[in-house]
């Protein structure tokens, strides 16, 4: 939050952050307090809005998106103290193929999905996944929980507009793709043009996507399927949604 606060470019909204104890000093665990922000989260809004309305938050999304997208990194990984990367990732066409071949054959991921979808699954990423390549070297703030629970919006006069992105303990420096996939990630349960609406307001305000951005956003989206997949608790739910987003990423990658 001291970054974003500080380094110029394009604003993002954030909550005031009051207070952070992250050693902590106070306390057994890290905490932070945060400010109020007034907004209606976009999940909530997904059950009372028309699509038309819907569609035009989309662009708004996209536009935010392409902020976090202009906040550049010369590397890939996880950030530690002051933002310096002390866990990198490697290259997107190294690693993406590489969690996704471990958890389908040496966890959790490949037994719950099931060999015929493992199968699949894996035939779909290693044909693939040389495209990776594409964004490999292209490293942005990444947010990597961006979605419609940790948005919120409020309306003026006619106009919605994001008032703050919550939830940043998984921020990290990485391919911008990866916020696209997550938002987009429910495929053909949004309203129709929903995808072009975010696409065009994220392209609008400076964000740059390649040729097979669509193909690329699914590929590096299964990380987190599959971390979702790996999880040793017994959550059937998400398991089932988490399965269904598989089945509809193999049907775009082949």
């Amino acid at each position: 939050m001291r970054y974003l606060a500080s380094n110029p470019g394009p604003s993002i909204p954030v909550a005031p952050l009051i207070y952070a104890d992250p050693a902590p000093q106070r306390g057994t665990h890290p905490y932070s307090i945060w400010g109020f922000v007034e907004g209606k989260l976009l999940q909530d809004l997904f059950k009372t809005l028309p699509d038309a309305e819907l569609v035009d938050i989309a662009g708004a999304c996209g536009r935010v998106a392409a902020s976090l997208a202009s906040h550049r990194f010369p590397s890939c990984g996880e950030f530690g103290e002051s933002l310096f990367i002390v866990e990198p990732y490697g290259a997107p066409s190294q690693f993406v193929p590489d969690v996704v071949h471990n958890a389908l054959f040496g966890s959790l991921a490949g037994e719950r999905l099931g060999v015929p979808l493992r199968d699949a699954l894996w035939t779909a990423v290693a044909r693939t996944a040389p495209l990776l390549s594409e964004i490999d070297g292209r490293y942005a703030l990444v947010h990597a929980d961006y979605k419609r629970s940790n948005i919120l919006l409020q309306r003026s006069a006619a106009t919605w507009s994001v008032s703050a992105v919550l939830d940043w303990e998984f921020a990290c420096a990485g391919p911008p793709l990866i916020d696209v996939g997550l938002f987009l990630r429910a495929g053909k349960a949004l309203p129709a043009g929903f995808r072009d609406a975010f696409v065009a307001g994220y392209r609008h305000a400076g964000g740059e996507l390649p040729a097979e951005w669509l193909r690329l956003s699914r590929l590096v989206d299964l990380v987190s399927q599959m971390t979702f997949l790996n999880d040793p608790r017994d959550r059937p739910r998400l398991i089932t949604e988490t399965t269904g987003v598989v089945k509809e990423t193999v049907r775009m990658l082949t």
